[in-house]
């Protein structure tokens, strides 16, 4: 069996009352229908609040030990997202290079 921990980023109080349980149901319909092997998924997703994507880089690649996959949540239009998107993925890689 594997077990997955997952870390949820958002932007304010709001996102933060509501989205763990969104993402913990979306990702437990997700393996249910698609593992290949059982996967437990922890219920209480890691809530994070740092919102410049340097300081999420920095805890992706601190916390990356303990923590399976990163939930990142920005309201933004769908080209906004891709940019940061790219951006955190550069900085992720970037970080993980200088440690």
């Amino acid at each position: 069996m594997t077990w997955l921990v997952v870390g949820l980023f958002s932007e304010g109080s709001t996102d933060r009352r509501f989205l763990p349980r969104i993402v913990y149901r979306t990702l437990l319909g997700i393996v249910q229908a698609e593992a290949v092997t059982a996967v437990e998924l922890q219920e209480d997703i890691l809530a994070y609040t740092e919102k410049p994507n340097a300081e999420r880089a920095d805890i992706i690649c601190r916390d990356r030990q303990g923590v399976d996959l990163f939930v990142i949540h920005a309201d933004a239009s769908r080209s906004l997202a891709d940019q940061i998107e790219a951006r955190l993925v550069g900085q992720v890689r970037a970080r993980a290079r200088d440690a």
